[in-house]
């Protein structure tokens, strides 16, 4: 049996074709990546020239270049920090720990908890998209 070579493709055949899920075709459609037809109220069709350019290569990215900053590979060769380096280290230290305790001075007895604010958060975004 000689088999014809139509102009089109159905959803199933290009999601082959270009190896991906029929639901990913129906995204880039939505999206306009893709270009379909609609033949009736549940035929959809795409054209093949259009499909197979999808899968075309395009010309690879440059490269960044490549540093040329001595990587250290030896660990005698890391210098000790200086005493400047080593004072300010330490009043950075000490300005995190004072803002910290000034924090649980404004709020004793509170514990910070990120989770549950995420899940707060997430529950009045449903709240609100449930309203409308």
């Amino acid at each position: 049996m000689v088999e014809t070579r139509r102009p089109y493709y159905t959803i199933a055949e290009a999601a082959e074709k270009l190896t991906v899920s029929r639901s990913t075709v129906l995204r880039w459609i939505k999206s306009g990546r893709l270009r379909a037809y609609q033949l009736g109220p549940r035929t959809i069709r795409l054209h093949r020239e259009e499909v197979d350019a999808m899968l075309e290569p395009v010309e690879p990215k440059p490269r960044p270049a490549v540093s040329t900053a001595p990587f250290i590979t030896d660990i005698r060769e890391l210098k000790p920090p200086t005493p400047e380096e080593v004072h300010q280290r330490e009043l950075a230290m000490e300005r995190m720990f004072a803002t910290a305790d000034q924090i649980a001075a404004a709020h004793p007895g509170v514990v910070y908890d990120a989770v549950e604010d995420i899940r707060e958060q997430r529950e009045e975004r449903s709240r609100q998209l449930d309203a409308r």
